[in-house]
């Protein structure tokens, strides 16, 4: 098994100059000019589909895709489809593009440590690759799954943490409830496993970075945060219609796919609600309980702890501000408490103050007063659509007083 945990692909040069993608166990991501690439390179020397960089239980590994200018590894020509172990390589070139390859190692002993608590999961079936991430409550594998051949994630409770019914309960409920949401935008549920008392969750393994990934590299370009926007507001209307709220939108939970779609995940926090005659804005009574992270939660919830769909729209909110912006987590806010407007943080230009007017109605601190996840993706398309002539988009966004929850 190896001991690498993670490799950061660093652009070093180009339009993408500092972009950060980083490769955890099982992933693998294609690079090249297709849109359909986890990393995408503009430059006429590169193909479509140029070369693959994955990360085996074995170590990592850079694949030539049959390009028509070749793969470098540390100034080493690859010989088209035949894997080369990259793991101690400082240097990708990719046409006039390079990458920096950084590794995260950790010793043998804290590998084995982390694989004693692995999922009792059929041998036949299932093999192990590593480690995605852990949390207090449980750790999240990658996985290959056998008999279909493919890749899963396996997100799996603590031994002492299975112990407690409450926390199981917990646990299965976040695989339910993930599970009646029907929508590309968040990651599918595959199947739940117990076993001794251990209970296990097999999941979509996305094949790209997280927001939060790429934040390391800089702000988003604007186009791409409003393609997140988009995207995630329709996950948020798909949970609003199943009577389910997030609690946990933000930058570590929003996932990039190479197809170009953007997926939602982490239901840990999620809560199911049910409409009623007394109902809130966003169409769901409050629920109590633990929640993400407080720079993105929204004020009823982190004052009140109660949860609604408009909660979760005002962390799609900031969360967006944040990745327009850059920088460090916490939201910059005036002496009021209102989120500053990206234009008075530098960001945008002055014709795309009709995104700085969208994230603000967002991020209202009174939830009547945001835009619901009905109208969100509309809003979101026809700002990206009009990122070069913006005034059409402008004028959507003037006109979405009628949309507001009332």
């Amino acid at each position: 098994m190896s001991s690498v945990v993670s490799v950061d692909l660093v652009v070093a040069s180009g339009e993408r100059l500092g972009r950060t993608f980083t490769l955890r166990p099982g992933q693998a991501f294609q690079i090249g000019r297709s849109p359909k690439t986890t990393i995408r390179l503009e430059d006429p020397l590169i193909s479509r589909v140029h070369a693959l960089v994955e990360l085996r239980p074995e170590g990592c590994f850079v694949t030539d895709l049959g390009s028509s200018n070749g793969t470098f590894l540390d100034a080493r020509r690859l010989e088209a489809h035949v894997p080369v172990e990259a793991t101690g390589a400082t240097e990708l070139r990719i046409g006039d593009q390079r990458l920096l390859l950084s590794f995260e190692d950790e010793d043998e002993d804290a590998v084995s440590t982390r694989f004693e608590l692995a999922p009792p999961l059929p041998r036949d079936e299932y093999e192990l690759i590593g480690v995605l991430g852990e949390g207090e409550q449980g750790v999240v594998y990658s996985a290959e799954q056998k008999l279909l051949n493919r890749k899963v994630a396996v997100k799996v409770l603590r031994p002492e943490r299975a112990r407690d019914e409450a926390l199981r309960e917990r646990f299965l409920r976040q695989a339910w409830l993930c599970a009646d949401v029907r929508s590309p935008h968040v990651v599918d549920v595959y199947d739940v496993r117990t076993y001794k008392g251990q209970v296990c969750m097999i999941m979509e393994l996305v094949q790209g970075p997280s927001a939060a990934d790429l934040l390391r590299g800089g702000p988003l370009p604007l186009p791409e945060v409003l393609r997140v926007g988009e995207h995630i507001s329709r996950a948020l209307l798909a949970l609003q219609e199943a009577g389910i709220v997030h609690r946990a939108v933000k930058p570590s939970n929003i996932l990039l796919d190479p197809s170009g779609a953007v997926k939602l995940c982490d239901f840990g926090a999620a809560r199911q609600v049910l409409p009623t005659s007394g109902q809130l804005a966003g169409g769901a009574t409050p629920v109590v309980g633990s929640f993400g992270t407080a720079d993105y939660a929204a004020p009823e919830l982190v004052r009140s702890a109660q949860a609604t769909s408009q909660g979760d729209v005002y962390s799609l909110g900031v969360s967006l501000h944040h990745l327009a912006r850059g920088g460090d987590s916490t939201p910059p806010r005036d002496e009021e408490g209102t989120l500053l407007p990206l234009s008075a943080c530098g960001v945008l230009p002055a014709p795309a103050a009709a995104v700085d007017s969208l994230l603000a109605a967002m991020a209202h601190p009174d939830p009547e007063q945001r835009p619901t996840p009905a109208v969100l993706p509309e809003l979101f398309r026809s700002l990206r659509v009009g990122c070069e002539p913006v005034s059409e988009a402008t004028s959507v966004v003037e006109d979405w007083g009628d949309l507001l929850v009332s």
